[in-house]
C-alpha cells in the first residue's frame, strides 16, 4: 500500500545505530544524515557502507564524502546479495507481517515499528557479520553474483 501522497516511502536503516521510519529519502536527507553521523562514525570505529541508490550517489553526497576524506567502497549495482536490508532485514519483516491484512499505512507502520523494536541487538549484529562474509565472498569471486 502506498502512502496517501502516492509516493513510495523508504525504510532508512542504520544497522547497530538507529532506524528512521517513514521518511522519504532524498539527496538532502542523505546529506543531512551523513553530516549528523560523521562524529559518531569517526569516534566509534564503525564502518560506513551505503549502496548506490540515487540519494547516496548524488553529487552533493559524493562531495560531502570526499570532504570528509572517507574511503568509500564501491557498491555494485543491483546487488541485493550485498545489501543488509535486502538479505537480512526484509526477509525478517516479511516473516513477521506474513498473513496479516492492513487497512491503513499507520497500521503497517505500527506493526513494523513494534517488530523492529522487539528484535535483539544480536539480530542486527548477525546481519553485519553476514555482510562481512558476503563482501569477502564477492571480492574472492571478482565481482560475480554472490549466492547464499
Amino acid at each position: 500500500m502506498l502512502p496517501p501522497s502516492g509516493r513510495c516511502v523508504m525504510l532508512f536503516t542504520f544497522f547497530k545505530w538507529k532506524v528512521r521510519l517513514w521518511k522519504a529519502i532524498s539527496a538532502a536527507i542523505s546529506y543531512q544524515t551523513l553530516r549528523r553521523s560523521r562524529r559518531a562514525i569517526l569516534t566509534s570505529g564503525d564502518v560506513f557502507i551505503h549502496d548506490n541508490a540515487r540519494p547516496h550517489s548524488a553529487i552533493v553526497t559524493q562531495q560531502l564524502l570526499e570532504q570528509f576524506k572517507w574511503d568509500v567502497c564501491d557498491h555494485p549495482a543491483y546487488s541485493p546479495d550485498l545489501a543488509t536490508s535486502d538479505f537480512h532485514l526484509f526477509p525478517e519483516l516479511k516473516n513477521s507481517l506474513g498473513g496479516q491484512s492492513f487497512q491503513k499505512n499507520e497500521e503497517i507502520q505500527s506493526s513494523i515499528k513494534a517488530h523492529l523494536t522487539s528484535l535483539a541487538a544480536t539480530f542486527f549484529e548477525e546481519g553485519i557479520g553476514n555482510l562481512v562474509y558476503r563482501y569477502d565472498k564477492y571480492l574472492n569471486v571478482h565481482g560475480d553474483y554472490v549466492e547464499k
